[in-house]
């Protein structure tokens, strides 16, 4: 079985496929960001920690505002760093700016599957 990769450069060539379509199976968060921004350069390693701990729950995706316009103005993203969280392919979360770990954490356990998720839907279907 072939590892997927946890944290992902997109482009608009590949968005759809990469953060739409992979937000049907787990949570995508996408940082937009640019190479001239400092606090993206604060959250980005945040991130990418994130990431590595959550062991695949998630998938990280970094688009380059710069090299990126259309999927930033699609998007609306007005400032950088801007995280918006797609599940299903859909926009259903985002952050504006640096936030606390504690924050993150937060935004990414309403969205990720619990083991307790698993369980229930084992049941419901044992059950039924």
């Amino acid at each position: 079985m072939r590892e997927l990769p946890l944290i992902i450069d997109v482009t608009t060539d590949d968005f759809a496929a990469a953060v739409l379509e992979r937000s049907r199976e787990i949570p995508v968060l996408v940082d937009f960001w640019a190479s001239w921004c400092g606090p993206c350069k604060t959250l980005m390693p945040l991130l990418e920690k994130l990431a590595g701990e959550y062991h695949g729950q998630f998938l990280l995706a970094k688009a380059n505002i710069d090299e990126q316009q259309s999927l930033a103005t699609h998007y609306r993203v007005q400032s950088v760093p801007t995280v918006k969280v797609f599940r299903h392919g859909e926009v259903v979360d985002e952050f504006l700016g640096v936030q606390s770990e504690a924050a993150i954490r937060a935004i990414i356990d309403r969205y990720v599957e619990r083991a307790s998720d698993r369980a229930f839907a084992e049941a419901q279907t044992a059950y039924a």
